[in-house]
């Protein structure tokens, strides 16, 4: 079988993979918040503590996508997501066996730290097999999110019945480990060299650098014994190459932090992409303060306005309906016209902003619904359309990069998005 023919079909596989990796993801951040009840009497303590580190593994998972980033440069890509998986599901197994808040929430900090790496290089490696088809696509795969969402609820419900909460929790660890032979699957293209690459020896660092000599040059002659006469000067001058070596240590730890940031987010890298990064990044950022502001206080907003919390229920499930349908739609534009994703973000997202507007109209349950099932439906038609823009926008070589910069900023709106909700 030639190449060409190889990777042809190994690129359904891929796309499956990448499906499989959004349910899994997603499927597993529902089933803590069915266990967010459980979880409270366990650790004894409140559900804003509980809402935190959630909140701080799904801020973690996208904010570690720069370092990832590097990392898949130095470290096999594949082994790479095999070993973050395994490590995922570690510590969703220690998880389990913790008493204290504290070690509850570091454990969903590393969960979320492991399961980065599958996030970003399932992403990047989508991206090289499909290149301009990767909106549709990803459009599609994203739909593994809504079926993620909509099984493990009820999956995590019949495991807690059924074995506790320490054996939901192995459960769960068990079907995460799931991601270990998905990631078997993302090989690279062998054509393509973006993002996963070895930095040449000369740029790795200057440790154990040799300095070659000029011919006929000795280290006698270039470090001449010292006169007596040259003790008072040899002296004086210490004293100020001590104080000079000082200031130069204290410029240099300064300039290694500045030189770790800007490795890390790649600095020079978003002065190639101005428009993407000052246009459509804070677009970006609030279309995620959006999604995670509407999921976290639909609810409580229904109950606000008189419905009864029965009824109040109803309105994520609204929202869920239509943004499974309008997802359905935008991605069968994304297959006809694969350009067109900035116009259908920026539709959804006028929706969106449209639904917010006539939530104030009436208090009605019938009204709220019908505003819900826009709003829902604008926010998660519009994320498919986001990454489109992304594949579209941004130089094919600048793909890898600009995509962990874009996950970077989904985590600090994720971070930020419930305490400037609960302010307002």
């Amino acid at each position: 079988m030639s190449g060409g023919t190889s990777s042809e079909s190994w690129r359904y596989v891929v796309g499956v993979s990448k499906f499989g990796v959004n349910f899994l993801i997603q499927g597993l951040l529902k089933a803590f918040g069915v266990l967010v009840p459980a979880l409270v009497n366990k650790l004894e303590t409140n559900y804003g503590t509980i809402g935190f580190m959630l909140a701080l593994q799904l801020t973690v998972f996208f904010m570690a996508c720069p370092l990832v980033r590097i990392l898949a440069k130095r470290i096999n890509p594949r082994a790479l997501c095999i070993v973050g998986s395994v490590g995922s599901s570690a510590a969703i197994i220690a998880s389990a066996f913790v008493d204290s808040p504290v070690w509850f929430g570091f454990a969903l900090f590393m969960t979320g730290l492991f399961s980065s790496p599958i996030n970003q290089i399932s992403f990047e490696v989508l991206h090289q097999y499909f290149g301009e088809q990767f909106g549709f696509v990803n459009s599609i795969c994203l739909l593994g999110v809504l079926c993620g969402g909509m099984v493990f609820p009820v999956l995590t419900s019949k495991l807690h019945d059924a074995y506790g909460l320490e054996g939901a929790l192995l459960c769960l660890a068990a079907i995460f480990l799931h991601c270990s032979p998905i990631a078997a699957t993302l090989r690279p293209q062998r054509s393509s060299t973006n993002g996963f690459y070895r930095l040449p020896a000369c740029e790795e660092g200057d440790i154990g650098r040799v300095i070659e000599l000029p011919e006929g040059a000795s280290s006698e002659e270039n470090n001449p014994t010292l006169q007596p006469d040259d003790y008072e000067t040899a002296e004086q001058s210490n004293s100020s190459a001590v104080s000079q070596n000082e200031e130069d240590s204290a410029k240099s730890k300064l300039d290694r932090v500045v030189d770790f940031l800007s490795v890390i987010l790649n600095i020079p890298m978003l002065a190639q992409e101005k428009a993407f990064c000052f246009f459509f990044l804070p677009c970006k950022y609030i279309l995620q303060v959006t999604m995670v502001s509407w999921t976290l206080f639909v609810v409580s907003y229904g109950l606000t306005k008189g419905l009864d919390e029965s009824l109040a229920a109803y309105l994520p499930v609204a929202g869920a309906l239509g943004g499974f349908i309008n997802q359905v739609v935008v991605t069968i534009i994304l297959h006809f016209r694969p350009h067109s994703g900035a116009i259908i973000f920026t539709a959804n997202m006028a929706s969106v902003a449209v639904a917010f507007f006539l939530y104030q109209l009436s208090v009605s349950f019938n009204h709220l619904l019908v505003c819900s099932f826009f709003a829902g439906g604008g926010i998660f038609g519009a994320f498919p359309a986001s990454y489109s823009v992304l594949a579209l926008y941004v130089a094919t070589e600048n793909f890898a990069s600009m995509l962990s910069i874009k996950c970077f900023v989904t985590g600090a709106a994720v971070i930020s998005s419930g305490y400037m909700t609960g302010e307002l």
